[in-house]
């Protein structure tokens, strides 16, 4: 038997907590296992259309936190992919690194 609906949502606001500014903080391979492990893995797995499609059913979210979830973590994929690569270039070329 997989997770109750409860337990997922609990999960999918686990995921919306990891979103915050403290990964900056952390090391490259911290950074590279919380955004590509940790983030990627709980988006995919807990903000997918047809589970948010059931909280919204069920009353644990609303048309409009539906939609700017889903949406988000459409786009989420892309961009926290592109300023992790933009943040490791720029540490190579602050160091002297190519």
């Amino acid at each position: 038997m997989g997770l109750s609906l409860d337990d997922k949502f609990k999960n999918f606001l686990d995921v919306l907590k990891e979103c915050n500014n403290e990964i900056l903080e952390m090391k490259d391979e911290d950074i590279e296992t919380h955004i590509f492990e940790n983030f990627d893995t709980g988006v995919i797995s807990f903000m997918y259309k047809d589970l948010l499609n059931e909280f919204k059913d069920n009353g644990y979210i609303n048309d409009t936190i539906y939609k700017k979830i889903y949406f988000t973590a459409q786009k989420n994929n892309v961009i926290a992919k592109n300023r992790f690569m933009e943040y490791r270039i720029f540490k190579k070329i602050r160091s002297g690194r190519k």
